[in-house]
């Protein structure tokens, strides 16, 4: 089962973060897993020597082992979009979403939140 896990950092370590991912879990999976889990395949299919039930698990093996790594590599992908348009977002956008001050600036920002969900106040109402 795969489950999804979140950390805090600061955004300009995000960059060394995902080298960090793409040098242990990618490199490791291209050097080792997938190069010893081909290697393996190969040894199996060895001429005039077919185990081809070690075969067809092996190639199982790597294919589980390919759809991890494209796993991590997406969401590489994915934290450095979010880094590319949290860097680059204009000043004024980081302003707007910033979280309010006071109390009465969250109860007033619940109410307003509340009025869009429901349509209250603009003589519509969403159920």
């Amino acid at each position: 089962m795969l489950v999804n896990i979140s950390y805090s950092l600061d955004l300009e370590d995000v960059p060394s973060e995902v080298r960090r991912f793409l040098e242990r879990d990618i490199l490791r999976s291209i050097e080792v897993d997938i190069l010893h889990a081909t290697q393996d395949t190969l040894a199996a299919m060895k001429d005039g020597e077919e185990n081809i039930g070690l075969a067809i698990e092996r190639i199982e093996k790597l294919r589980e082992t390919l759809v991890k790594t494209d796993m991590r590599l997406n969401d590489c992908s994915n934290i450095l979009k979010g880094f590319q348009k949290e860097r680059f977002l204009p000043k004024d956008s980081q302003e707007e979403h910033q979280a309010p001050a006071g109390i009465e600036d969250m109860q007033q920002e619940l109410v307003d939140l509340r009025q869009q969900l429901t349509g209250e106040g603009d003589g519509t109402t969403s159920r």
